[in-house]
């Protein structure tokens, strides 16, 4: 049942079990993942730490937090491709590396912050090899995830949740003639 009832001298009541919404009678589930969830007759209205909801919205996203984070890279095509389309939120925009092997973007998330998980939406000039990477120091790297094919468009790199600043994509090989080129770079809370 979605309910858990108690009979307290004498007084029968229901109130739905956590992660359920309604009047202890009749519940139905939170959307999982989405929302905190509430014990009671709470309803589902907040939501968990690591997403957000824009006001007059019932979803939440996941908060993206390279997202306006000051970023660098080994190389820029021109300035309408500059390192900061990549973490600037829109997937009409983004970053392309001159046409070379060898190139990299790095994210300074400001801090330090729990991470386990990266995601890369890919222009059709994708990494073929590549590793994610994350520091606390932007001097001692750790291998997060490597990748040697030309996989699908959005590349996602899940690890143990780790504490980093700065996270790096270090792209070695392209799948195509033209440059890395990256619509969206995304880190995620676990």
């Amino acid at each position: 049942s979605d309910a858990a009832c108690s009979d307290t001298d004498g007084s029968f009541t229901c109130a739905c079990k956590a992660g359920y919404t309604g009047n202890g009678i009749s519940c139905s589930a939170c959307p999982a993942n989405t929302y905190k969830l509430h014990i009671g007759n709470a309803s589902c209205n907040a939501c968990n730490n690591g997403y957000t909801s824009t006001v007059g919205s019932s979803n939440c996203d996941l908060i993206n937090y390279a997202n306006g984070k000051s970023v660098s890279a080994s190389s820029t095509q021109k300035a309408s491709l500059s390192a900061s389309k990549a973490v600037d939120g829109n997937t009409g925009t983004r970053w392309g590396s001159s046409y070379q092997n060898n190139q990299w973007l790095k994210v300074d998330l400001g801090a330090s912050i729990l991470i386990s998980r990266v995601e890369i939406v890919w222009e059709v000039a994708k990494g073929k090899a590549f590793s994610i990477e994350g520091s606390l120091d932007d001097s001692t790297w750790t291998s997060l995830c490597t990748n040697s094919n030309c996989g699908s468009a959005t590349y996602t790199c899940n690890f143990s949740p780790a504490q980093y600043r700065y996270v790096k994509m270090s792209g070695s090989t392209r799948c195509t003639q033209y440059g890395f080129s990256i619509w969206e770079f995304r880190v995620y809370l676990p």
